[in-house]
């Protein structure tokens, strides 16, 4: 268990130092590079007019936003990103989280129950993309919750997933090849079906992982076969991943 533990403080020292390492890149990157590059990139809108101001969760101020220019040019605003609003005239910047992004227009949930002056001096404003904390806190709080896990299923599969429990596979469980798979990916299904805990398929680009996992899900939802309980057709499983297509496949 002190050896598991030492490994995944190990990793949450590493976190902190990629972290620090991306946030000095990504200020240096946006220091050297020009608005108008920012824009070609879509992350930043530039100018943009305050249409709408209102008090929000926490009494923190939320200002919506709409982009005069560029209005058909691709960005990377999405909901929770973490944005600034900020001014060509004297002023600092106004950091927030973005709430909600329709078409030329978003919603930016500020850290402020005022507005800053300057916000209304005639300047021109603009909004960008900052670097993102919120990543890096969501492993953090992770890592700590898999490090505090006793005697509970979370603590069992990190036991399991880093080699201090042994992973079980109910090799006498049937199971009948996909036509429509070659041997390995065949394989690999065969190990989901049959492992108790946990199963991992990895390999390069282009191998099939996503159609393996499709099958494997399919066999999944298969009705009770040869004495082996498995989920009627109507269950839902879980499905998630780094990209929306994968999961919609």
């Amino acid at each position: 268990m002190n050896k598991i533990l030492d490994e995944l403080l190990d990793v949450r020292a590493l976190l902190k130092l990629e972290q620090e390492e991306e946030r000095k890149q990504y200020q240096l990157r946006n220091a050297q590079t020009s608005i108008t590059e920012r824009k070609r990139l879509g992350i930043c809108w530039y100018p943009v007019n305050v249409t709408k101001q209102e008090v929000g969760f926490g009494n923190k101020m939320v200002v919506e936003l709409e982009r005069t220019s560029g209005r058909d040019q691709l960005h990377m605003f999405q909901a929770g990103s973490s944005a600034a609003l900020f001014t060509n005239g004297d002023g600092g910047t106004l950091n927030g989280v973005v709430l909600e992004v329709k078409r030329n227009k978003l919603r930016l949930a500020t850290t402020k129950e005022d507005l800053p002056d300057w916000l209304e001096g005639g300047s021109r404003l603009g909004v960008e993309l900052t670097f993102d904390e919120v990543s890096y806190r969501e492993m953090e709080f992770a890592l700590m919750k898999v490090m505090e896990a006793d005697k509970t299923r979370l603590g069992q599969l990190r036991d399991i997933l880093l080699g201090a429990e042994p992973a079980i596979f109910r090799r006498e469980k049937p199971y009948a090849p996909v036509p429509v798979l070659n041997n390995s990916q065949n394989e690999a299904v065969r190990n989901i079906m049959q492992a108790k805990d946990v199963a991992i398929i990895h390999g390069p680009p282009g191998t099939g992982k996503t159609t393996t996992l499709v099958q494997a899900i399919l066999q999944t939802l298969q009705p009770v076969r040869n004495g082996y309980w498995l989920p009627p057709p109507a269950t839902r499983p879980w499905i998630c991943s780094l990209r929306n297509w994968p999961s919609r496949v």
